[in-house]
């Protein structure tokens, strides 16, 4: 592939990405725990998040946020916050398009290939959420240190951005299985020295990872979290999860792969095939061992356990070009991506529905001052689609300061279990609003309500997600969104 190639094979890429990412830049919500950061730029309250990182024992991902000081609103924080996201993923792509080099050989549309589908893959779009900056800014210097290491330009200071990576766990499984993945595929790794580096880096590797959770251990609400469990590396039901989700999203590429390794017969391939469905299987096994797997792409967040299983996964693309047949080739890439880009569209939609629904439920909490200091009951069709902090931060902003306690309630249908419900969340909320810290992390007032109210949401998630791409765009575009429904009607007030 010429130099001009190149060029035009990398602007079609960024292209790729601008089409499909930009919607995210015109978003001014974010979403799922990224509310709670969004909130401490508009507060101005930066310990906030540093206080989170903390307890979580991520102690250098606070100064990662902390670039963006400069901005004077959440919603300057958030363009700027997505637009960082979104040149680490591009980078991230190009980093394992020259991996795929190292390890497999592949060049020109080959590599193209895999740099397109792993930007195509709807996991990322998790990004949404500007929590997710440490996971994509540690998953690039992870795939970066492999990458240095492959060509053997692996120096001491590299170990410092091999600490830095390690900030999100699941990379220490990604860089040794990519560094070992090395050994058995490159002919001219298969030395002493190279052996030898790669094992010391694990056990540097490895001690650091322990010796730092030992001294910097997660406390508070974080204390229990993530414990690590051997016994569920033997829950079937995990990997099940895992393999249902990569066959909804990558049915036909394993279709073609297979098909490939028939009409090709060959050996080699073969074993790349096999190396790369041990990386996937291996990059699972962080989340597996504390619990966690992935149940759905298109909806929800719970996607982001595969962020590391995803990136092994996406090299078979650059393997539907090993056929003798173009025609057939570009047959295996067109149905490769077909289920992928509908999740994509499909997962963008709910995104920027959500981000409509949420702006249109402030809209309501304003007109209809439902921020008026009672415990607020909100009762969504279906049970609520918010965190409680999403919906503390929609109130808050509806006025600058929160006094109500909004309680999202499901629609259990028996009465008793409702009740049971709402006593359980009070007894959270009035546990949280006793400690400052976290009356402040959460978005809840200085003192629990003695009034009560009971509000119907009118309108379900639906019917806002029945609006096209284009009409979601243009509200959220808007610099003063009328609202696309209205969402909610004032209940009663009355004492308990």
């Amino acid at each position: 592939m010429g130099f001009l190639q190149k060029k035009i094979g990398l602007v079609f890429f960024l292209g790729i990405v601008f089409i499909l990412y930009f919607p995210m830049l015109l978003s001014p919500q974010d979403f799922w725990d990224g509310d709670i950061i969004m909130h401490a730029f508009d507060t101005h309250n930066y310990s906030i998040y540093k206080l989170w990182f903390n307890e979580a024992g991520l102690h250098l991902s606070s100064f990662l946020y902390d670039i963006f000081r400069f901005t004077s609103t959440g919603k300057q924080y958030k363009f700027f916050v997505s637009l960082l996201q979104i040149s680490l993923l591009i980078t991230s792509a190009i980093e394992l398009g020259k991996i795929s080099k190292l390890l497999f050989g592949f060049e020109g549309k080959e590599k193209l290939i895999v740099l397109i589908s792993f930007v195509c893959t709807p996991i990322w779009l998790n990004l949404y959420s500007s929590v997710f900056l440490l996971h994509i800014f540690t998953i690039y210097l992870a795939l970066y240190v492999v990458r240095i290491f492959l060509v053997g330009n692996f120096k001491w200071w590299h170990y410092i951005v091999v600490a830095v990576s390690f900030q999100h766990n699941s990379n220490a499984l990604l860089i040794y299985s990519f560094i070992s993945a090395g050994y058995v595929l490159v002919q001219d790794n298969r030395d002493a020295a190279y052996f030898k580096k790669a094992l010391l880096l694990f056990i540097v590797g490895t001690l650091y990872f322990f010796i730092y959770r030992y001294f910097f251990p997660a406390y508070g609400l974080y204390e229990d979290y993530n414990q690590l469990k051997l016994s569920s590396l033997l829950n079937v039901a995990a990997y099940k999860n895992f393999f249902l989700t990569f066959f909804e999203l990558y049915v036909f590429l394993f279709l073609s792969i297979f098909l490939i390794l028939i009409i090709n017969r060959s050996v080699s391939l073969l074993i790349s095939v096999v190396v790369i469905c041990m990386l996937i299987v291996v990059n699972m096994l962080p989340y597996i061992v504390v619990g966690k797997f992935s149940t759905d792409v298109v909806h929800g967040w719970s996607s982001r356990f595969m962020f590391q299983s995803v990136i092994p996964l996406t090299l078979l693309f650059g393997f539907l070009y090993k056929v003798k047949f173009k025609s057939v080739s570009y047959f295996f890439i067109v149905i490769s991506f077909l289920p992928l880009l509908y999740s994509f569209y499909m997962a963008t939609n709910v995104k920027l529905g959500t981000a409509v629904y949420k702006q249109d439920l402030k809209l309501e909490v304003e007109r209809n001052q439902l921020d008026n200091g009672c415990v607020v009951y909100l009762r969504f069709p279906q049970g609520g689609r918010m965190s409680s902090y999403a919906i503390n931060k929609i109130f808050y902003d509806s006025k600058g300061f929160i006094s109500s306690v909004p309680i999202i309630v499901p629609y259990y249908g028996v009465k008793k279990y409702e009740r049971a419900y709402i006593e359980n969340e009070e007894s959270k909320i009035k546990k949280i609003i006793m400690n400052i810290d976290y009356r402040e992390k959460y978005i809840w007032p200085d003192k629990y309500p003695t009034c009560f109210q009971d509000v119907e949401v009118l309108v379900d998630f639906e019917k806002i997600n029945d609006l096209s791409l284009y009409e979601k765009l243009m509200l959220l575009a808007a610099l003063d969104a009328p609202g696309s429904s209205i969402l909610l009607s004032k209940g009663e007030v009355y004492e308990k």
